[in-house]
């Protein structure tokens, strides 16, 4: 299990890159990350049950000129290598549950990074170098953006799901029925809400956000009741 831990955060770090940095050929989507990170995991089913949920929750808030929404392909490589390990001790809907509850703050950690990359990268359009505008020199900052952008992405996706794998372990199988019971109904949860933005493609994402949350309230508060 680390050793797959291990590799699915470099091959995350990645996949990452094809968000805006590098190839874009959409494998950062959350559902292909899914299959992949699934795939390296040895737990296909969950990991395309996590990226599907955050597939389908993001889908109404794409990438618009300057807008850069929240980065859920962060979240997506954070969270699947997380739900697999709970999967070790939970079904798995609850495992998935789990992972987004405690993976979704993440999304706002990739954005912070993102634009941390961006800025540093600024520093070489700004360089006096004398062959700045050669195309050897275009290549070798082209390569250091690169290599900058990874190695950044590696270290914070690294920390972050070694964390919260870590937390996830001494979790375990520790968690009340009620609470077990309200997980394995959120990524239905989040499928559901990306459905009908998609179908109200006008709704404002904070008002997807406190739907997502009111839900996770509502389905706690029935499962604590009964």
């Amino acid at each position: 299990m680390i050793t797959s831990i291990i590799i699915s955060i470099i091959i995350g770090s990645i996949l990452w890159l094809d968000r805006t940095f590098l190839f874009q050929f959409l494998v950062s989507r959350p559902v292909i990350i899914g299959c992949i990170l699934g795939f390296i995991m040895k737990d296909i089913t969950t990991g395309l049950l996590v990226g599907a949920s955050l597939e389908l929750l993001w889908l109404n808030a794409p990438p618009v000129g300057a807008h850069i929404p929240q980065d859920n392909s962060f979240c997506a490589i954070v969270a699947i290598p997380v739900a697999c390990t709970a999967a070790m001790f939970l079904p798995t809907p609850c495992a998935a549950g789990l992972a987004l509850v405690m993976c979704i703050p993440t999304a706002t950690l990739g954005s912070i990074l993102d634009s941390r990359i961006r800025r540093s990268n600024e520093r070489f359009l700004h360089s006096n170098h004398p062959d700045k505008y050669t195309e050897m020199y275009i290549g070798s900052v082209m390569r250091k953006a690169i290599l900058r952008a990874f190695s950044y992405a590696l270290v914070a996706i690294g920390s972050t799901t070694t964390g919260l794998c870590y937390m996830v372990y001494l979790i375990g199988d520790g968690l009340p029925d009620f609470l077990e019971s309200a997980l394995s109904y959120l990524p239905y949860i989040s499928i559901l809400i990306g459905l009908v933005g998609i179908i109200r493609s006008q709704r404002p994402l904070k008002t997807t956000a406190f739907a997502f949350c009111l839900g996770i309230s509502v389905v706690i508060l029935i499962r604590w009741i009964h």
